[in-house]
């Protein structure tokens, strides 16, 4: 249970303007888009978008893109489950490629064959966590999550005959060690919590059209 926040500006529609991903207990920050060496002709070239002024936390490097068609890349840990915008730190193992369904792509991710040899490709689906039963219905089931002392919740695992809170962390709990921001800001409060990341973005809306952790 790890995840990735993309701070995307509606004009020009669809840049991306800002990464933050989630390590364990640790928040990774890229920003400045990191053009591909090669883009199928059918996607337009990916202008610099920042208009970042300056970043309140330390910027871990830039967004990576994919190559054949210009979205953005989050490498999950190999034999582990923490993401990041980079290639440090994969961990060794084999590598694979999700990419979103044909059916939800305008141009169908190829597989980036410079990162490394015999990778594979496979699909992936998104599942709402919102929708009837899902994770946000369990949030108060102590069989699948429990809460520390310092507040965080962590999926359930069974120990012999006793039930723990275990460390991976469901997204109203994602929180960097030594971060300033609430627990689970990333995900609760993203408006507020891109403003204390970062200066400069000129007028930013922290009032919100859709959130549900908000019941917005």
């Amino acid at each position: 249970m790890e995840g990735a926040l993309l701070i995307v500006t509606k004009e020009p529609e669809g840049m991306v303007d800002g990464l933050v991903t989630v390590a364990h207990d640790n928040f990774y920050l890229y920003t400045e888009p990191r053009k591909p060496t090669a883009v199928a002709k059918s996607v337009p070239a990916f202008k610099n978008s920042l208009r970042v002024v300056k970043f309140n936390e330390t910027v871990d490097g830039n967004i990576w893109l994919d190559r054949a068609t210009g979205r953005v890349k989050l490498y999950v840990e190999s034999r582990g489950h923490g993401i990041r915008g980079d290639h440090k730190g994969w961990g060794g193992g084999d590598q694979i490629w999700y990419y979103s369904p044909k059916e939800e792509a305008s141009t169908p991710g190829t597989i980036d064959k410079s990162e490394k040899p015999k990778t594979k490709a496979r699909e992936y689906e998104l599942v709402d966590i919102f929708g009837a039963g899902g994770l946000w219905d369990h949030r108060f089931h102590d069989r699948v999550f429990r809460q520390d002392k310092d507040g965080k919740w962590g999926f359930v695992y069974r120990d012999k005959k006793r039930l723990h809170g275990g460390a991976a962390n469901p997204p109203w709990s994602w929180n960097d060690h030594n971060d300033t921001s609430p627990i689970g800001e990333i995900a609760t409060d993203p408006a507020h919590f891109s403003v204390r990341y970062a200066q400069g973005w000129g007028p930013v809306s922290t009032q919100y059209t859709y959130n549900p952790y908000q019941r917005i």
